[in-house]
């Protein structure tokens, strides 16, 4: 967050770490009611209850974010948060085809291989402004699998800078894939 008035996606909010940091982060600017800043939203309702916990004035929307349209709210400065990642094998039925719709809105055509990370990637630039920013913990696939390249371009067409921080060993000590930032 650059500015107390921009405002903020998290995308897959669970139990709201990344509310919490963007509280923190709306503190130093001196703003305390979040109602138009922040919007969260978690499919697990147990979940979203615990992000509007953390942060009672945001707007946390227990709903699959597949099913939201971007034109339902006011673009959106940034975009944060730690998406999931749902191998294609779990990642199946109405979910994967409402994904794999949203990547075909944005004008991408992901495989139904692609683990769930890469929907969300492509859905969460939908409602972002032009000079709109996003970052999110991605798995290394990005880097090295089939189904990232669409992502990969993607993100270079979208945005004028596309920085990935790489790790050599495993940031997320209990996590079963490598992280990118």
């Amino acid at each position: 967050m650059r500015t107390a008035d921009d405002r903020a996606l998290e995308p897959s909010c669970g139990d709201g770490a990344f509310v919490s940091a963007l509280v923190s982060r709306y503190r130093e600017f001196g703003v305390a009611k979040l109602d138009d800043r922040v919007l969260g939203v978690e499919r697990d309702a147990r979940e979203a209850a615990k992000a509007r916990a953390i942060a009672p004035y945001a707007d946390i929307r227990p709903i699959d974010f597949f099913e939201v349209e971007p034109s339902s709210i006011s673009s959106v400065d940034a975009v944060i948060g730690n998406p999931p990642y749902i191998r294609y094998h779990a990642f199946n039925g109405a979910d994967r085809d409402r994904a794999l719709a949203r990547a075909r809105d944005q004008g991408v055509e992901l495989t139904r291989l692609a683990s769930s990370w890469a929907h969300f990637v492509i859905h969460s630039a939908a409602f972002l402004k032009p000079e709109g920013r996003m970052a999110l913990v991605l798995p290394a696939e990005l880097l090295h699998t089939d189904y990232g390249q669409p992502v990969r371009q993607f993100l270079l067409r979208r945005f004028s800078s596309v920085l990935v921080i790489a790790f050599d060993r495993m940031i997320f000590r209990d996590a079963q894939v490598d992280a990118d930032l």
